[in-house]
């Protein structure tokens, strides 16, 4: 009868345990699934990211100077109108600071160089809309892009040095 009891007693005990462990599975398993299907995740599309800068780098061939890139940007339907006038702005100030110079530097990779192909997405912050851009080619190379939804539709909003935070933009 004692071993009876002490069974039961165990038994109890570790019953006791077992809802929470479950709940805490379920509530696990809830919360996981409500990150992979948040509205934020369904809306954003992070190839555009890929397919924005090959765009970008299919056309930069052709540009005669860092206005072409405005001209690009302008004619783009993949970047949002708010990034358009960044872009825009930055590239005159630029040009009005320093006529020869202008930026002295690629805005949309945020470097003076970059590789001509071989881009994958790296990573994604589906709540910040950041994505991460790698080149396979050039070992390090990132470009940080910004991905908003406007009106069902997947744009850049942000790219290297344009319409990026300082603070978020990527060191080199």
């Amino acid at each position: 009868m004692k071993k009876l009891s002490l069974l039961l007693l165990i038994i109890t005990i570790f019953s006791c345990d077992s809802p929470r462990q479950i709940m805490d599975s379920e509530t696990a398993q809830k919360e996981t699934s409500e990150r992979r299907t948040s509205p934020i995740a369904q809306k954003i599309n992070t190839n555009v990211a890929v397919d924005f800068l090959n765009s970008y780098i299919e056309s930069s061939q052709y540009f005669e100077d860092q206005y072409g890139i405005v001209h690009w940007a302008n004619a783009s339907p993949m970047a949002t109108q708010d990034f358009k006038n960044k872009l825009e702005k930055m590239v005159r100030d630029a040009f009005e600071a320093d006529p020869q110079m202008g930026l002295g530097a690629d805005p949309i990779f945020d470097a003076q160089d970059f590789p001509m192909q071989g881009y994958e997405v790296y990573s994604a912050n589906y709540d910040t809309g950041y994505v991460t851009v790698n080149n396979t080619e050039w070992d390090g190379f990132h470009v940080l892009v910004k991905l908003v939804n406007q009106g069902g539709k997947t744009l850049v909003d942000g790219c290297g040095v344009v319409n990026i935070p300082e603070a978020d933009q990527l060191s080199r």
